[in-house]
C-alpha cells in the first residue's frame, strides 16, 4: 500500500503570515489553484483507493481539485479530526505580532511541545496518549 500526504494549498492568511489554526479558514490563493492542478494531472493516473481530508473549506478545495484529475474516480472521506490544531484567540493573528506577546508559548509549539501549553491564548491542547 502506498500513502501519498499532502498539504492544502497556500491560503490568503498564509501569505499574511496569520495564524490559521482548526477554526480560521481563509480562501486559497489563485496560484495555488494552479498548483493544484498540476498536482493533480501528476497523480491523474494513480490509482486512489479513498481520499481523506479536514472539514476545514481549505482542504476540502484541495483535495476537490486534486480529485477532479484523477481518470479514475475516488471518494473523498472528510473528518473533523483532521482539522488542525486550535489556536484558540492566535487564529486571525498575525504570527509576527503575537511572537511579541506569547514569546514563550509558540517558541514551545515550534521547539519544545512536551512543554507547549496553549491554556494563555484559549487554544487547544495537544492530546497525549
Amino acid at each position: 500500500m502506498q500513502i501519498y500526504f499532502t498539504r492544502h494549498g497556500k491560503t490568503e492568511w498564509n501569505k499574511e503570515r496569520r495564524f490559521q489554526g482548526m477554526l480560521g479558514d481563509s480562501p486559497l490563493l489563485p496560484e495555488s489553484m494552479k498548483e493544484l492542478d498540476l498536482l493533480g494531472e501528476h497523480l491523474a493516473e494513480v490509482p486512489f483507493e479513498a481520499i481523506y481530508a479536514s472539514t476545514s473549506q481549505r482542504a476540502r478545495k484541495t483535495a476537490e481539485t486534486i480529485a477532479s484529475h484523477l481518470k479514475q474516480p475516488a471518494p473523498i472521506y472528510y473528518n473533523d479530526g483532521l482539522r488542525e490544531l486550535g489556536l484558540g484567540k492566535l487564529e486571525g493573528q498575525l504570527i509576527d505580532e503575537m511572537s511579541g506577546v506569547y514569546p514563550t508559548e509558540l517558541d514551545h509549539l515550534r521547539n519544545r511541545l512536551d512543554l507547549y501549553d496553549p491554556r494563555v491564548f484559549a487554544g487547544k491542547p495537544l492530546r497525549t496518549r
